[in-house]
């Protein structure tokens, strides 16, 4: 009969011949292995940096329009609180200035409000709005104009319009 240590002697062993044949099996991984990961690893990491790219773009783009916006705003504001004069320039590139962007990136194009012969509105107005700021660039009493303010961004060529009415009326 075998002895206990006997036993034990050639279980240690029995068990080291199995650990040296698993290691042997595991080698680690294949080239194969490792290319088929990260294949695998890009096909789900590239759409989702692509995703991150296009939402960054876009809140970018909506931060741009919404201090456009605000410049915009700023602009037919100045516009309304401005003396009465024929043209109002002078004030919208302020609100340009003011924002740090180039003053040359606001335009206008100004009409006024001609009443015709007849001063009762019977079937609507009688009136048409006239091309200029001012009849003859000389500012008269009770003088209505409307004023169309535009305002590009230096990027992204992004354009946003609001119409001013400016009243002595």
């Amino acid at each position: 009969m075998r002895t206990m240590r006997a036993e034990r002697v050639e279980a240690r062993d029995n068990g080291s011949q199995r650990a040296q044949r698993r290691a042997a099996k595991d080698g680690g991984f294949s080239l194969v292995e490792v290319v088929i990961t990260i294949t695998l690893i890009s096909l789900v990491i590239i759409p989702i940096i692509q995703a991150t790219m296009v939402s960054v773009k876009a809140s970018s783009t909506a931060r741009l329009i919404a201090e456009l916006d605000t410049t915009l705003q700023n602009a037919a504001d100045r516009v309304n609180r401005a003396p009465a004069l024929c043209a109002y320039e002078q004030y919208m590139r302020a609100a340009l200035t003011a924002k740090g962007w180039n003053p040359d990136n606001v335009s206008a194009t100004y009409e006024h409000y001609a009443p015709g012969a007849e001063l009762k509105v019977v079937d609507g107005p009688t009136g048409t709005w006239v091309p200029g700021a001012c009849e003859g660039n000389v500012r008269t009493a009770r003088l209505i104009q409307k004023v169309t303010i535009t305002v590009t961004t230096d990027q992204d060529s992004i354009q946003r319009t609001i119409v001013v009415v400016k009243s002595d009326v």
